[in-house]
């Protein structure tokens, strides 16, 4: 007996792709987090210990923003450099 007459057809194919868009979605929705957004579903991106760490970099970056708004100047480098410094020494 052949082993493709004990599996079925099903078993033969890997999973197809409307079997795996909830993990897809799930993990796509991972990588996109901002703070403030909801927590990621699914057990898969929930174990992923780099989005973990990614979304917990994310809310550390934004406190830390915080702590220095009133001391930070911000210059575009894609944009010409003088106006910006006119405008600094007002």
């Amino acid at each position: 007996m052949a082993l493709s007459d004990v599996l079925s057809n099903k078993t033969k194919t890997a999973p197809v792709a409307s079997e795996l868009s909830q993990t897809d979605r799930d993990y796509r929705i991972a990588m996109e987090w901002e703070v403030g957004d909801p927590e990621p579903q699914g057990t898969y991106v929930r174990s992923r210990a780099h989005l973990t760490r990614l979304r917990n970099d994310l809310r550390r970056g934004v406190s830390e923003a915080a702590n220095y708004k009133h001391n930070v100047i911000w210059v575009d480098t894609f944009k010409p450099i003088g106006k910006q410094l006119e405008e600094l020494k007002k």
